[in-house]
């Protein structure tokens, strides 16, 4: 063995040894102390989260601390999942009129930007629902994204739902052939799944055959329910138009926005439909839309009052956090777990990424948020806010 050699092998166990080390012991966060808002299976006070890399590992109150792990002590504190925003138009760039009033096809994934330095993210938000514009009838698909990484790496589930849109919001857009009344809409859609059916069926006995109508090829999905059709609907005729729609071809349904959905309540809780709830700060008196006349920021609480599953939501890009609009139905009969639980959990499930995303269990995605007070409070204020494992804020 050479002179040179040896120095080499000198110099690895001295160095390189070492640091590999004190990175693998700082792959190991652990949160000790506080009080854990689990979401799924209640409160545990004075408790220790495990996090290896991206992901919770372990949660409980008697579990060991590996040497060397980097440790954050929430004595004090509320933890609680990263918070999120079922519906929004985060980092897509401004839009104006749709090209198409029939779009299924079309992604936001390939409009969207993620943003610097959100003031969502510090402010506890780690995870939103980015939808399709409501100005076609038919808009194509919604995604779930984080609010950290790059655009490809925020990414988590690029196809959470395709846009359909009741009402003014798409009527108020006229283009070439497009119709101009309720039932001119309704009856354009019932068309264009009818041929997507009719054209899944030539293709059902040919596996992994070309599919030459791309738009048809879209709506096969919401059609084997792999995606759910989330309706913007506020009037109480226009939801129910949606379920009457959802039922006739035996879709996965969820009510976006929903002013009147309060009124309908029974309706929508017997079919299991959940709703993402609108904002309720708006100027309804300074030009807002004559369907959301039913609008009360009640709205949640009565939903969830009568056994609807809900979530909450700004529809904002950007401006005042979803915990905003929790406080605000918690203080109009939404009971404050089930607040809470709209803008993690539930919205979770309803976006189809509870799996990862929506409560503090072994085996999800590490993204949690240390509260000085309670979030739902005027006194809420986040402290630390980790995403995937790595801290992204400390206040």
């Amino acid at each position: 063995m050479t002179r040179q050699l040896k120095m080499v092998i000198v110099l690895w166990f001295i160095f390189v040894i070492p640091l590999q080390t004190v990175e693998a012991r700082h792959k190991v966060l652990a949160i000790r102390g506080g009080e854990i808002h689990t979401l799924s299976t209640g409160i545990l006070k004075d408790g220790i989260i495990l996090i290896e890399g991206a992901t919770i590992r372990a949660v409980g109150r008697q579990l060991a601390i590996p040497k060397g792990a980097k440790l954050i002590d929430a004595t004090g504190m509320i933890v609680t999942p990263g918070i999120i925003d079922a519906r929004t138009y985060y980092g897509l760039q401004r839009f104006g009129a749709r090209t198409e009033f029939i779009q299924p096809a079309s992604r936001v994934v390939d409009a969207f930007k993620q943003r610097e330095n959100s003031r969502w993210l510090k402010g506890g938000v780690t995870a939103v629902y980015v939808t399709p514009p409501p100005t076609s009838l038919l808009g194509g698909f919604g995604a779930v994204v984080k609010l950290v990484g790059d655009t490809d790496k925020a990414v988590i589930k690029a196809e959470a739902g395709m846009n359909l849109s009741f009402g003014e919001a798409a009527l108020q857009f006229p283009s070439r052939n497009s119709p101009t009344t309720r039932q001119g809409m309704l009856g354009q859609l019932r068309l264009e799944f009818v041929r997507a059916k009719e054209h899944m069926d030539q293709h059902k006995n040919e596996p992994g055959a070309a599919e030459e109508d791309i738009q048809l090829q879209a709506i096969g999905k919401v059609l084997r329910r792999e995606v759910p059709l989330r309706a913007v609907a506020h009037m109480p005729d226009d939801i129910m138009s949606a379920l009457r729609f959802a039922d006739e071809f035996n879709l996965e349904l969820v009510i976006d926005l929903g002013a009147g959905a309060h009124q309908v309540a029974n309706y929508l809780a017997r079919a299991e439909i959940p709703v993402v709830v609108g904002p309720s700060i708006m100027g309804l008196g300074s030009g807002g839309p004559l369907e959301m006349y039913a609008h009360t920021p009640e709205n949640a609480g009565l939903l969830h009052k009568a056994g609807v599953k809900v979530a909450i939501c700004t529809d904002m890009a950007y401006g005042r956090s979803v915990l905003l609009e929790g406080l605000i139905a918690k203080s109009h009969g939404l009971p404050e777990n089930a607040a809470l639980k709209a803008v993690t959990l539930d919205a979770a499930e309803i976006l189809g990424v509870e799996d990862r995303l929506g409560s503090i269990e072994p085996g999800k995605d590490a993204d949690l948020v240390i509260w000085k007070n309670h979030p739902l409070s005027t006194w809420g204020e986040s402290q630390t806010v980790i995403v995937n494992g790595t801290v992204v804020f400390e206040r």
